[in-house]
Order: C-alpha cells, then sequence, then structure tokens
C-alpha cells in the first residue's frame, strides 16, 4: 500500500487506540485481514489478562500503544486491508487500498435497537431477546444448548426482563455505576449488563454483592466466559460493606427477609440516585407484631403473614422517604410467575423528609415493631 493511505489508517487506529484505553472494560477484539492478490493474512488483538496480539503462528502480549505501529508496518507488504474493531457498545470499521481509505461506524445501526420490536414467548414480549442475547442467557442457565428457553427457566426469565422494562425509565446518569445487593446467582447483574451496554449502548459498571462465596464464585467465572469485564462480585457483609465510589443504581430481586433491608441500606448509605428493590419473604415482624385491636385476626398464621407482608414493606417505604426518596409501589410481575410481586421504586428527590421520618415512628409504635432497616440506619448516625 501507498504511503499516503499507510498515514490515514495510522490516523484512525490511533482514534481507535484512544477509544480502546477508555473502554477497556468493553472491548472485544481488533480484527485484521491483510490482503495480496487472492491472499489473504490474518492478525487478531483480544483481551485476556493483558491485550494478546495473534499473527503468523505467533502470540504475544501487546501494549494499546504499540497496536497503531505494529499494524502500520505490515501495511507496506499488502495491496489491501479491513480492520474491525469491536466492543460491547459499537463496531468500527476500517477498509483501504492504494485508492482509498473508508471508514465506518456501526454504532448507528445499533441506535434502533430499543425501539425494536421485542421477542415472544409464550405470547410475551421481550426485551432481551433470545435470538440477539443467546450466549448471555446460555450461560446464566435461563436457555438451553438448541436455543430454547428451558421450562423451568420460564418464571426466571419472565421475572428479569420485567424488572429490566421498569427500570427502563429511570434516569440513573451516564455510565452508571450499579450495585446488586444480594446478587445470588447474579440473573439480575448480568441482565442489567446487558441491557445497559448492548442495548442501550452505555457504557456501566456493575457490582455483584453477596454473603455465599459460592455463587459469588460461580458468578465471577460466568463473567470470564461471557468476557464481561466491566463487572466484579464481592463476597462481603452488606451491613457492613461501602463501596467508595459513587453508586448511581441500586437494584435487589428477591433478598430473602431482612437481606431486603440490607439491600436498601446499602442504597440509602451510597447516596444512589435510584434504588430498585423487590422483596422477598417477610418474616422478621411477624414473629414482633402485637397490636389488641387485631389480635383475632392475627392469631390465624396466614392472616399475619399476609398483614405483615403489607407492613413491612409499608414502613420500608417510609425510611425510604425519610431520606429523601419518592417511592412507587408497583405490581412487579404476574402472581403465576412469583407471588413476592411488589416492587419498591425509590427515586432520590431530595434531602431529609421530618413528616416521613414521624409517620414511620408513629406506625412502628402502634404495632410494636422494631424493623432491621431502622436499625441500621440507626447505627450510620448520618442517616437516622
Amino acid at each position: 500500500m501507498i504511503n499516503q493511505s499507510i498515514s490515514k489508517i495510522s490516523l484512525f487506529l490511533n482514534g481507535l487506540c484512544v477509544r480502546l484505553e477508555e473502554n477497556r472494560d468493553i472491548f472485544k477484539n481488533i480484527l485484521v485481514t491483510f490482503k495480496s492478490g487472492v491472499k489473504e493474512y490474518y492478525l487478531s488483538i483480544h483481551c485476556e489478562d493483558d491485550l494478546v496480539c495473534e499473527y503468523m503462528g505467533t502470540t504475544r502480549e501487546i501494549k494499546i500503544s504499540e497496536i497503531p505501529g505494529l499494524i502500520a508496518g505490515e501495511l507496506e507488504k499488502y495491496d489491501s486491508v479491513i480492520i474491525d474493531y469491536n466492543d460491547r457498545i459499537s463496531t468500527f470499521e476500517i477498509r483501504g487500498d492504494n485508492k482509498n481509505v473508508v471508514t465506518t461506524n456501526k454504532a448507528s445501526e445499533a441506535e434502533e435497537l430499543p425501539k425494536a420490536k421485542t421477542a415472544t414467548v409464550g405470547g410475551r414480549d421481550y426485551i432481551i431477546k433470545g435470538d440477539k442475547a443467546a450466549p448471555l442467557l446460555k450461560a446464566i442457565g435461563i436457555m438451553a444448548e438448541n436455543g430454547k428457553i428451558k421450562n423451568d427457566m420460564v418464571r426466571k426469565y419472565n421475572q428479569i426482563d420485567r424488572f429490566i422494562e421498569l427500570i427502563s425509565d429511570v434516569d440513573y446518569g451516564e455510565n452508571p455505576n450499579i450495585m446488586d445487593c444480594a446478587c445470588g446467582k447474579s440473573y439480575l447483574s448480568f441482565a442489567v449488563n446487558y441491557y445497559i451496554t448492548e442495548i442501550l449502548r452505555k457504557k456501566c459498571f456493575v457490582y455483584g454483592i453477596d454473603y455465599n462465596e459460592t455463587v459469588i464464585k460461580a458468578s465471577n467465572k460466568i463473567k470470564e466466559q461471557l468476557k464481561y469485564n466491566n463487572m466484579q462480585f464481592l463476597k462481603e457483609d452488606l451491613r457492613e460493606f461501602y463501596l467508595n465510589k459513587k453508586i448511581d443504581l441500586v437494584i435487589s430481586l428477591h433478598a430473602c427477609d431482612i437481606a431486603t433491608d440490607y439491600a436498601l441500606y446499602s442504597g440509602i448509605k451510597h447516596k444512589a440516585k435510584a434504588i430498585i428493590c423487590v422483596p422477598c419473604c417477610h418474616k422478621e415482624l411477624s414473629e414482633q407484631i402485637n397490636y389488641e385491636p387485631f389480635s383475632d385476626i392475627l392469631k390465624h398464621g396466614i392472616f399475619n403473614r399476609r398483614f405483615c407482608d403489607i407492613l413491612t414493606d409499608a414502613l420500608r417505604t417510609l425510611l425510604l422517604e425519610a431520606n429523601g426518596y419518592k417511592v412507587s409501589v408497583i405490581e412487579y410481575t404476574s402472581p403465576l410467575d412469583t407471588p413476592k410481586n411488589i416492587m419498591l421504586k425509590a427515586i432520590k428527590v431530595g434531602g431529609k423528609n421530618e413528616k416521613a421520618l414521624k409517620k414511620y415512628y408513629e406506625l412502628k409504635e402502634q404495632f410494636k415493631v422494631h424493623p432491621t432497616l431502622e436499625a441500621l440506619l440507626v447505627s450510620d448516625e448520618v442517616n437516622l
């Protein structure tokens, strides 16, 4: 190739390497096809622990700063070249020969994705489409190798997709840091990562926090398999854990009993812009409640449990409001998918709300209960 074309390609490569430096967490690869007559020769650069270059039967580590020089240095040997830069948000293509150099940014094609028709399974529309997200859905165990959603995972698929639908209107800012509290097997962590990165085409970083070492190890293994480098899974106690970073969105799906309180506490403590939580079982208050006017009702176990479900989430809502959040209580999904179908959707709108705090104390005293979320906030003196 002539020097003029090589110089243009070098300029474009320098720009792509700046992007790589800024977006290493979502980088996939650089694929180069050199052409000489009818013969083709291939070079690839991808990320393992470090950047690795494979070319002409050799494999070696490479620095970002070396990439333009390496590729440009080979161009004089060939007639033409196709260079594809791929990350999880965009694909850039450079085509060059002695006559012309053309670049294409394929991100513009992806901008229509959020508006595209969703996939359907059993009549339900999906945001996380099985055909597009097959590697993800297979890795987290929702899809079988034959491309079909597993029968025993349809409800889980419905749950995570509905969760994403309900956070789609939340303003958590550009390039959000997200924390999934009591993440368990991390279905939601991976789905939210996919949604923001590959559907919305935005950068994000997702932290999955759980006290169970087994699920954290399993989640990290899936992360490596998918090459989702914009994730980190940590074994931590949410009562004590503080991530010294700005957290924009805290999510939690079916954290059992008071683990939901740990998740809400984490969101308040980190001053998250939004806290989106679907509680699970509510055992704590059913063992405490003492309200004589309701004694003939509460003596029946099923009435006691259902009433305490409502009371628990009502008190949680008041504490969120007391800490400056506007809270919506939403039916999360069909009771056929899960009986635990209440979502608390809290958006930070201001500072302390003394009126909500007063109502909280009146309600808890009326029923003589002592919720865990209050105890956690009291221990953190800045919050109550």
